[in-house]
């Protein structure tokens, strides 16, 4: 028998409504949320178990926590679900939730619990310390061109005798306390790259799209760690898509009415982009392609948006054949290896 079951998860307790093919409820529960309630409830049905819950913060956890007891799981986003006129309350959601799954209306958002996976969770405190970081460092000069101070190069972060050209004590109180943050971010930062090197040395896939150029270890770890597994996309166009570097036109009766950008990944975006910026500075035949392009007259936005395809194109071609990236001189054999639908 099959059994379609609806989770209502919050931090504290969560809900559950399981129905069978038919629609006819069998079980509903409100339980704690920890390991023993929830698996209770699932040991305590007969059959082929799918289990949907909405993608939240708690979702890998909970993902962790029933794999081994349901047969489908089914983390969607809350956008896809049909939302009921009336009365709300997490019975209501579970139920609906439910049903939605054994009408097939809902589409799994991908989980994976490996150690890709565990480095999702450093890469992701780390784009949010490098972040906080760069806006502290604007934060810090934006107080030095207040008071119409050069702060051009680097040196503006490390050399702290330059607090004392601020001429207001309230602006060199503020900056020094500023300098004590920045020290602390470089530190931190240190630590997070340590990190990611020592995943870089057990996780061959990031020592492979390190190969490419423009791919440095902490955006080989970032596609690694967010594809996970590069069969999930069935060609390049769709990893495109999912990368934002495609967006898809509005036509009707022959009449452009604008483009669209799907629900994707804006930080995969930042990395291939930022890879085609590295790579067109380089000497790769990434930058040949550049550069022929080029002097056909080409646009440099649209000239590095197509740089920057090439190398999502490639690393989910490394990925997939699980083969470092190399170019020969006239660049066929890079064609031939990493040609992907």
């Amino acid at each position: 028998m099959s059994i379609y079951i609806g989770m209502d998860a919050h931090s504290k307790t969560s809900v559950f409504v399981a129905v069978n093919s038919r629609g006819k409820e069998l079980a509903s529960i409100r339980t704690n949320t920890g390991e023993s309630g929830i698996l209770s409830f699932l040991r305590s049905l007969s059959g082929r178990k799918s289990l949907a819950v909405e993608e939240s913060h708690i979702t890998n956890w909970v993902f962790r926590t029933v794999k081994n007891e349901v047969d489908q799981f089914v983390a969607f986003d809350a956008s896809q679900i049909q939302k009921r006129k009336g009365p709300k309350d997490d019975f209501i959601d579970a139920r609906n939730i439910a049903h939605q799954l054994r009408g097939n209306f809902l589409t799994s958002v991908f989980h994976e619990d490996s150690e890709l996976s565990d480095l999702r969770t450093i890469v992701s405190a780390y784009r949010d310390v490098v972040r906080d970081g760069t806006r502290l460092k604007n934060r810090y000069k934006a107080v030095f061109r207040s008071n119409a101070i050069d702060t051009t190069g680097s040196t503006i972060y490390t050399d702290k005798d330059r607090i004392d050209e601020l001429t207001k004590d309230t602006d060199r109180f503020v900056t020094t306390t500023m300098y004590d943050q920045l020290s602390h971010y470089d530190e931190l930062k240190s630590r997070y790259d340590d990190a990611l090197k020592s995943a870089a040395s057990r996780l061959p896939v990031i020592k492979l799209l390190s190969t490419i150029p423009g791919i440095s270890t902490v955006r080989a770890s970032i596609i690694a760690s967010v594809v996970c597994s590069p069969q999930r996309f069935r060609s390049k166009h769709e990893f495109w898509s999912y990368s934002m570097l495609v967006k898809h036109s509005q036509v009707s009766d022959g009449v452009k009415y604008g483009s669209i950008k799907v629900a994707a990944r804006s930080d995969f975006k930042e990395v291939f982009v930022g890879a085609a910026e590295t790579a067109i500075q380089g000497k790769s035949e990434l930058r040949k392609y550049y550069d022929t392009q080029i002097e056909q007259g080409k646009d440099h936005w649209d000239v590095k948006r197509n740089v920057a395809r090439k190398i999502a194109a490639i690393s989910l071609a490394v990925m997939r054949k699980e083969i470092p990236c190399k170019f020969s001189t006239d660049g066929r054999t890079t064609k031939r290896r990493h040609r992907i639908s």
